[in-house]
């Protein structure tokens, strides 16, 4: 599926490259994703995937998921993020810490 050419399509147009493995117009699209809608869990954990799974830049995927658990600390996906971010940055400790605040009670991500 090809990119939207309309306004405000960041959503469809980071889904769309990130399916063509696009990562860095995946990502680009994510943080325009975000800017528009700035309440939205969605762009930061599809952004912080790409982060940690294409690029292997597992502090950019931690600053993301840091900046949007502000908003919703409950969120398992950009908490599971963070897990993974910190194991790969061989922060194990602060890891084990983030693992303990994920609601292991819910059986899905959404």
């Amino acid at each position: 599926m090809l990119p939207l050419a309309l306004p405000r399509t960041y959503e469809a147009n980071a889904w769309s490259h990130y399916r063509a493995g696009k990562w860095s117009e995946s990502f680009s699209e994510c943080l325009r994703w975000f800017r528009d809608e700035p309440f939205s869990s969605g762009p930061l954990g599809l952004g912080s995937f790409i982060a940690i799974r294409a690029f292997n830049d597992y502090e950019v995927a931690e600053n993301l998921c840091r900046r949007d658990l502000i908003g919703d600390p409950s969120d398992r996906l950009l908490r599971n993020n963070l897990v993974v971010a910190l194991i790969e940055k061989g922060d194990l400790e602060e890891a084990n810490k983030q693992y303990r605040n994920i609601d292991k009670g819910q059986t899905d991500f959404y």
